[in-house]
């Protein structure tokens, strides 16, 4: 066995289900207590506050079911008086004040350890008594009161309703349900199958006994028979125990003729038909509504494979394009057709193993707005903080590396980006701020977008403090643009803070920002509003993997250039340059955008067409800015594998990757941004002199 640390014996793959089963109702539950906590004494009074709190009852309630059945003492009995609480407030005898929604958002901290304990194998730390307390002086009657009703037991209840002595709302029915012998804690499954029964029914019974299932017992081959009285919806019903993991079967049968009133016409011809014996639709597991689980870790390895297998079939095409000059064209062309549907296969499993690798932004989203939440509490300022795009998905391995950064943008809004409510009512602004997290895809990028609408950044004042720090002198500035200046935020250390605050300082922490993007090949962009606001945007790539791209030839160098970073090539010797200053100017759709020479930038890449007519320009875009590159030649299009470069390498300026090419060897992937911004530090460093 894996974990008993509290001993309790669980295996690796038991401990991790409970482990992600109890990190997704946490999540749920302090979404709810956010919303709860910003509505103060108003929620409630909406249809929908009703559902969020039966959501939030659901999550305590299955957090102490699963805890209790493998005897996790701690958080049972912290999720049970958090259960409990919650049912004062779903009766409306506990009003959902700020009280209740602080206690248990605190309640929510202590599970998020003791989960994380069991994640890392490790014994539970201490639950705090006082919380536990502070909960149960706020409570009502238990939950357990709540759940058994009377004493009396199951035989004599279930006689009653089949004899019909209780007042019953409609027939009694029996679910006949199923778990699957091949699930993880099939005890678990069936306390959550009768959890479930319980909340659609006014009455209830269940072989085997829920007391049973607490106590980790699952005897009669994972079977599960309940008897309700009172249902609502059998349909719904049927959909909800249907739906939880484990679940191989449900039937649901009416014990009695007749029908209740709000059944539809549709269903009353059904049950008519069906004469009370389930159809096949009441198997309602179906294979398109499984899920599984699987290790990150091993996508990754498949996704490496995968990326194995780009590379030798790249290399294949190459070897039989060569078989042609040997005089075997006929086996060439032969073994090209059989190449060409290897290599949609390859095709067609990178993308699907790409897809599964894919997930919403709101699993990385959904942890700011309690982390926003508590800045609130400890500023001065006043803001709301918004989601948009949550839904827009993103490759696993970025999802993490972006993590960071945000938390830095996020909390310098907080601290240097939105003004005091005072300020800005004397500004004529709303004194409540407004920061806005969002998320979109554009073109072949995903953007992550962090706004404000406070006072912008003074660029006067991130200029008098990089002179004073001696990054940059009198001249130096007065040929900086706006920005130039925005990119010194990004200098290590640099900080416009008069004072250090807990949050943070404006520009402090962006040097990590930068970094942390820059190694996925992403880039931070900076909007700036003086008055108005500012704008941190993180531009990511698609996947980190592959990446379709164009192949140049610059001296006796192969360059590979992503196709999304591309504009326009054109011929040298089509365009009539003009010059400002040492800086060539191309004429580019109606304006005039500057011309780089690799060269300028590597001097070992020694451009053969340099100073003449002949070459290739490829037009670049950065931050909605273009400019020209010189190239030699155009060597074609391919699905470049992207090879990150490391130690001893390290980073490079302009440079964000390698890639092996199909005859073995070794081309670097150029970085359109980081080349253009690297280019005019060379350029003004070059005037200076």
């Amino acid at each position: 066995m894996d974990w008993d640390a509290e001993g309790i014996d669980l295996s690796a793959e038991e401990r991790m289900t409970l482990v992600t089963e109890a990190e997704e109702e946490l999540d749920r539950a302090e979404d709810v207590l956010l919303q709860i906590e910003a509505a103060a004494g108003n929620f409630g009074r909406r249809d929908e506050d009703q559902e969020r709190l039966d959501t939030l009852f659901r999550s305590m309630h299955t957090l102490k079911g699963n805890a209790a059945s493998i005897g996790w003492e701690g958080m049972t009995g912290l999720a049970h008086a958090a259960e409990d609480l919650m049912q004062g407030v779903r009766d409306g005898e506990v009003p959902p004040a700020e009280a209740v929604a602080d206690v248990l958002l605190r309640s929510v901290d202590v599970m998020r350890g003791l989960t994380a304990a069991m994640a890392a194998g490790k014994a539970s730390p201490a639950v705090p008594p006082a919380l536990v307390e502070e909960m149960q002086a706020l409570s009502v009657p238990t939950a357990e009161e709540y759940y058994a009703g009377d004493s009396r037991s199951s035989t004599d209840l279930l006689r009653q309703l089949e004899a019909g002595e209780e007042d019953l709302d409609g027939p009694i029915f029996e679910v006949k349900v199923m778990i699957s012998a091949d699930t993880d804690i099939p005890a678990v499954r069936a306390l959550q199958v009768i959890l479930a029964c319980e909340e659609e029914a006014a009455q209830m019974v269940s072989d085997p006994a829920k007391d049973d299932i607490d106590g980790g017992i699952l005897d009669d081959g994972g079977r599960v028979t309940c008897y309700l009285a009172g249902i609502d919806d059998p349909a719904m019903l049927q959909t909800r125990v249907g739906d939880i993991e484990g679940v191989e079967a449900v039937e649901i049968n009416r014990q009695e003729k007749g029908l209740p009133d709000h059944l539809s016409e549709e269903e009353e011809d059904t049950a008519e038909e069906d004469n009370g014996e389930a159809s096949d639709a009441s198997l309602v597991r179906s294979a398109d509504a499984r899920q599984i689980r699987v290790d990150v870790a091993l996508m990754d390895r498949l996704m490496n494979q995968v990326v194995e297998m780009v590379i030798n079939r790249n290399r294949l095409s190459s070897l039989i394009d060569t078989l042609g000059d040997h005089g075997l064209a006929d086996l060439s062309e032969e073994m090209g057709a059989t190449v060409e549907q290897m290599a949609g296969i390859t095709t067609s499993l990178q993308e699907d193993i790409m897809q599964t690798r894919l997930v919403p932004l709101d699993n990385l989203f959904r942890r700011f707005p309690r982390m926003m939440r508590n800045l609130r509490k400890s500023s001065s300022k006043e803001f709301e903080f918004t989601i948009d795009g949550g839904d827009t998905e993103i490759d696993r391995s970025l999802l993490d590396a972006i993590g960071d950064p945000l938390i830095h943008i996020l909390r310098n809004a907080v601290d240097h980006g939105v003004e005091d409510p005072a300020v800005r009512e004397a500004n004529g602004k709303d004194p409540v701020a407004h920061i806005r997290l969002s998320a979109f895809r554009q073109e072949n990028y995903i953007m992550v977008e962090v706004a404000d609408d406070g006072g912008g950044l003074d660029t006067d004042a991130i200029a008098a403090q990089a002179k004073e720090r001696g990054l940059i002198d009198v001249d130096s500035e007065r040929r900086m643009s706006e920005e130039d200046v925005l990119d010194l935020l990004f200098t290590n250390g640099f900080s416009t803070s008069e004072e250090v605050t807990e949050i943070s300082g404006r520009g402090v922490g962006l040097d990590v920002v930068r970094r942390d993007v820059e190694e996925v090949n992403g880039t931070v962009l900076v909007e700036n509003h003086p008055g108005r606001g500012s704008a941190f945007r993180l531009s990511l790539p698609l996947t980190v993997t592959t990446v379709r791209s164009l192949l140049v030839d610059i001296g006796s160098q192969v360059y590979v250039i992503p196709l999304g970073s591309i504009r326009e090539t054109i011929r040298l010797e089509a365009v009539d340059l003009h010059h400002t200053g040492d800086t060539p100017m191309l004429p580019f759709r109606g304006d005039y955008i500057p011309l780089f020479r690799l060269e300028d930038f590597f001097p070992e890449c020694d451009r053969a067409a340099s100073g003449g007519d002949e070459g290739y320009i490829v037009v670049l875009s950065m931050d909605r800015r273009d400019y020209g590159l010189l190239v030699d030649g155009l060597l074609g299009e391919e699905e470049s594998v992207i090879k990150p470069l490391r130690r001893p390498i390290g980073n490079i300026p302009g440079i964000s990757s390698a890639t092996i090419r199909p005859d073995g060897r070794v081309a670097l992937i150029l970085d359109a941004n980081g080349l253009f911004k690297e280019m005019r530090r060379t350029a003004r460093r070059a005037v200076n002199e």
